[in-house]
């Protein structure tokens, strides 16, 4: 009874296992793969730029490779609390692109990485 009960053990665990490492495919609109690949996840934007908004990430990463026929997309976080803009929702009612800070978010259960729009940056 115990070697049964060992290898639904086992076989749960392994289970377990497959279904938290398994993760969606996220795919461009020309069907390439996007990867989180690249090696320099301290990149970051320079405060010199933090005044050109034309600058700021859109949902705060950056790209290390990115050309067109690429079978895979690589891309990096910027740090917390760049400036950045959201690609989903730039402008406001009156047209002015608006901006916030990158930040993570565990809302989800899992670390996610967004562009908040509710707290802005502080640009001089």
């Amino acid at each position: 009874m115990k070697t049964w009960q060992a290898l639904c053990l086992a076989v749960g665990l392994y289970g377990a296992l497959f279904i938290a490492t398994a993760e969606e495919e996220e795919r461009n609109k020309n069907g390439q793969l996007v990867l989180h690949n690249c090696n320099n996840d301290s990149y970051v934007l320079e405060k010199e730029h933090w005044n050109n908004i034309s600058a700021f990430p859109a949902d705060c990463r950056y790209y290390c490779n990115r050309s067109s026929d690429a079978p895979q997309i690589w891309y990096g976080y910027y740090k917390e609390y760049t400036p950045c803009t959201n690609s989903t929702d730039v402008l406001d009612e009156e047209g002015h692109i608006k901006y916030g800070i990158c930040i993570t978010s565990g809302a989800t259960g899992k670390r996610t990485w967004k562009c908040d729009l509710t707290q802005r940056p502080t640009v001089e």
